[in-house]
């Protein structure tokens, strides 16, 4: 499994599982694009959007931590990059939340809680699969 960029693991830690953003919870931005693609290529903005939401996120769970990395871009540039983590033992509960559409194209977000924070999932290609997968690694 290829690390994600941003991410530096700590000796001895191994991903477990890792996804993205599904295409699918993206479906306001693209259905704008297409839609307004016409009016003098301001789709393209909308497409644009929508990509560059995609390419900056990943998730990632490893055996000591759930992980999820967004990069910041200035303009084709990597500025920064934002770690949102949880150590495996602090999580007290995961879930799934779905929208209607959501339910409807089986796409949703997995919320992680500890103590002190929470870390959300975004828009994953069959959430609850994705969150069984994520137990049996524990």
């Amino acid at each position: 499994m290829a690390i994600p960029y941003g991410l530096h693991l700590q000796p001895g830690e191994k991903i477990l599982w890792q996804g993205k953003m599904s295409w699918k919870s993206l479906w306001v931005p693209l259905l704008a694009g297409i839609l307004s693609v016409w009016i003098y290529g301001l789709g393209v903005l909308f497409l644009a959007y929508a990509a560059a939401k995609w390419l900056k996120t990943d998730y990632a769970v490893t055996d000591k931590r759930v992980i999820k990395i967004v990069r910041h871009y200035s303009f084709l540039y990597l500025a920064d990059t934002d770690i949102f983590e949880i150590k495996r033992d602090d999580v007290n509960d995961e879930y799934v939340a779905q929208t209607l559409m959501g339910k409807k194209f089986d796409f949703g977000d997995i919320v992680f809680i500890s103590p002190k924070k929470k870390v959300v999932f975004k828009g994953l290609n069959q959430p609850y699969d994705a969150l069984e997968k994520m137990k049996d690694t524990i």
